[in-house]
């Protein structure tokens, strides 16, 4: 049984930001979708690195932060083994890290321009 979230969206975007600057992500997203009517709650994270290695430590590393930091782990994670796209589901919350290229096909920010949302260049 899943235990309910004990810990702010605040810190949440913190711990995740923090860990993808970590690894030198670069074109940070953090798309608010709590005060949207929709299929979709919590929040995106987007960020971008630029190579397979990068994607996936990039990934590897925002995941080991929630664990660590939060007892949190992801429900599906997807795309790993190729590293162009990871997708992590963590139910409240959708991470994604992208090459720039894909990025740039799929331009999340665009499809989900009513959200509320921060972004960070670096």
């Amino acid at each position: 049984m899943k235990q309910p979230l004990t810990v702010s969206s605040e810190t949440l975007k913190d711990t995740v930001l923090n860990a993808a600057r970590e690894k030198k992500a670069f074109k940070l997203a953090y798309l608010d979708f709590s005060t949207l009517q929709g299929p979709v709650s919590g929040f995106f994270f987007i960020c971008n690195g630029n190579s397979q290695t990068q994607v996936q430590a990039i990934t590897n590393e925002i995941k080991r932060e929630l664990i660590e930091k939060h007892d949190i782990r992801p429900l599906h994670v997807e795309g790993y083994s190729r590293g162009e796209w990871i997708l992590m589901d963590y139910g409240f919350a959708l991470i994604h890290v992208f090459q720039p290229h894909v990025r740039l096909y799929y331009r999340l920010e665009d499809l989900w321009g009513d959200a509320p949302s921060q972004f960070w260049e670096e």
